[in-house]
C-alpha cells in the first residue's frame, strides 16, 4: 500500500477546518498540572547533603546559574540532583545512586542537550510514581517493573536508583539503545525486544509496566496486541501506566506547530485527526514511512491519538481504569494507569 494510501487509514471523509471542528481550538480541556516534584525526587534528593548544595551553588555559572535562580524551592530539588552530577560534585553519584553518562549523538535519546536531565528524567520517573500512588499503589520490595520501549533509558534510570529494592527492566527495539543502556546503566535488566508480542517473560511475571510515548506510536491492531500481551505479562492487581495523544494533543499541536510532522501530513492534519477520533476513537499515521524510526522498521509505529472512550471500550473487562489525567504529561500527552484484573 502506499504512503498516500495508508494515510488514508486516518481520514476516510474531508474534514472540517480546525476552526469548525468540534470547536477543538477553543475546547475547555485543562492539563493537570504536576506538583513541583514528586515520590522520585524527593527519595533522591533526601540523599543530597548541605554540604553538596553549599558546593553547587558555588560552582553554578552561565545558563545552570539563571535556571537556578529562576527556580522554587521545590523545582531546585531536580535541578540539585541533575546539576550536581552535571558539574560533577564528588560523592553525589555514590549517595544518590546516579549516574552523569549522557548518550552520544549516535544513540537513540528522547532528549539532547538538556542539562536538567543529567542522569535521566526526574519529571518522568515522579510521573510514573504519582500514578502509582493516585491509583493507591506502591511498588514492594522485590517487585519487578519494565519500561517497556525505554530507548536509552531515560526514565528507568532514576527509579532504578531510587527503588534499588525493586528488579528493574527495560527493553526497546532500538537494539543501540539497549546496548548503550546496559554499559551505562548497572543493575537494569537491559534487552531487544521485537516490533511484535511477545516479551520474553512468563505469564503474570510483572508487577508494573509502565510506557512514555509509546501508545502514541501504534496503529489501532498494535495498540491492541500489545495491550493484550500486557495483561499476560502484568499479575493481577498489577499496574499498566501509558501516556498517550487525545484530544488534548490536539489542541497542543494547535498551539505548537510541527513542522516535521506538516510536511509529511500537510497543514490540517490536526483537523483530520480529531475528526477520525470523533468517528472512531483512534486514529493513525504513517509518518515515518520505508526510512523507519532510527532505523526500526514497522509499519504499524506511527503517529497515533486516541480518545479514553477507545481504550475502555477495548480495555474492559481485563482492566481497570484507576488513573486518567488529561495533558499529565508536558502539557500534550494523558496518562492512563491501569489495573489489570
Amino acid at each position: 500500500m502506499s504512503q498516500f494510501g495508508r494515510r488514508q487509514r486516518a481520514a476516510q471523509t474531508a474534514p472540517p477546518t480546525p476552526v469548525e471542528l468540534l470547536g477543538i481550538p477553543q475546547r475547555k480541556l485543562v492539563p493537570r498540572q504536576p506538583a513541583p516534584v514528586g515520590p522520585a525526587t524527593e527519595i533522591l534528593f533526601a540523599r543530597l547533603t548541605p554540604e553538596d548544595l553549599g558546593v553547587l551553588e558555588a560552582r553554578l555559572d552561565g545558563a545552570q546559574r539563571g535556571m537556578w535562580d529562576g527556580a522554587t524551592a521545590e523545582q531546585k530539588k531536580r535541578l540539585a540532583l541533575a546539576f550536581a552530577l552535571l558539574y560533577g560534585i564528588a560523592g553525589v553519584p555514590e549517595r544518590t545512586g546516579l549516574r552523569s553518562d549522557v548518550p552520544p549523538a549516535e544513540i537513540h535519546s528522547m532528549v539532547r542537550n538538556d542539562p536538567t536531565e543529567t542522569g535521566g528524567s526526574y519529571y518522568y520517573s515522579d510521573l510514573v510514581l504519582e500514578s502509582l500512588e493516585r491509583a493507591g499503589s506502591a511498588l514492594a520490595p522485590g517487585s519487578h517493573g519494565l519500561d517497556f520501549s525505554c530507548s536509552s533509558g531515560r526514565v528507568v534510570r532514576p527509579l532504578a536508583a531510587a527503588l534499588s529494592d525493586v528488579q528493574w527492566h527495560g527493553c526497546d527495539p532500538n537494539a543501540g539503545a539497549i546496548g548503550w543502556a546496559r554499559e551505562h546503566a548497572p543493575g537494569i535488566e537491559f534487552f531487544v525486544s521485537d516490533t511484535s508480542p511477545p516479551l520474553p517473560f512468563d505469564d503474570r511475571a510483572l508487577d508494573l509496566v509502565f510506557a512514555i510515548s509509546v501508545w502514541s506510536h501504534y496503529s489501532e491492531a498494535a495498540a491492541l496486541r500489545w495491550l493484550a500481551e500486557m495483561r499476560r505479562v502484568i499479575r493481577p492487581g498489577g499496574h499498566l501506566i501509558l501516556t498517550t495523544h487525545g484530544l488534548q494533543a490536539c489542541v497542543w499541536f494547535t498551539q505548537n506547530r510541527d513542522q516535521w510532522i506538516e510536511a509529511r501530513l500537510g497543514g490540517h492534519w490536526i483537523a483530520h485527526t480529531a475528526h477520525q477520533l470523533e468517528r472512531a476513537g483512534h486514529c493513525f499515521w504513517d509518518v515515518f514511512g520505508q526510512g523507519g524510526d532510527w532505523g526500526v522498521l514497522d509499519q504499524d509505529w506511527g503517529l497515533a491519538f486516541f480518545t479514553p472512550e477507545w481504550l475502555l471500550e477495548n480495555a474492559m473487562p481485563g482492566w481497570a481504569l484507576v488513573d486518567y489525567a488529561i495533558g499529565r504529561a508536558a502539557g500534550n500527552q494523558d496518562v492512563f494507569a491501569l489495573q489489570r484484573r
